[in-house]
């Protein structure tokens, strides 16, 4: 069942996508990433899904209406951010 988001949780998932989330990651090189810190990744995308996943809207695909998690699309983009710079600083190295 889909919860209404009030101020003070859009301000809460805004927070931790991008003051806790972003912020902790986005220097990263690609020499940091040898070290287990995808798992790290992985695991804070985990954990802030499931703190967001009674918030979900309403979204088109293929001409059908789909529920998906609030948090969900944030932190992809987010995460795209960070894969686009880890990739361009190994080209850069090479």
């Amino acid at each position: 069942m889909t919860k209404e988001m009030k101020n003070e949780d859009v301000m809460s998932l805004m927070n931790d996508v991008h003051n806790v989330f972003f912020l902790k990651y986005r220097n990263l090189t690609p020499e940091d990433m040898s070290d287990g810190k995808w798992n790290e990744i992985v695991n804070d995308v985990g954990a802030l899904t499931e703190k967001y996943k009674e918030f979900t809207h309403r979204t088109y695909k293929d001409g059908q209406m789909q529920e998906v998690l609030t948090a969900v699309p944030m932190i992809m983009w987010f995460l795209e951010i960070l894969e686009r710079r880890l990739n361009s600083s190994e080209k850069s190295n090479s």
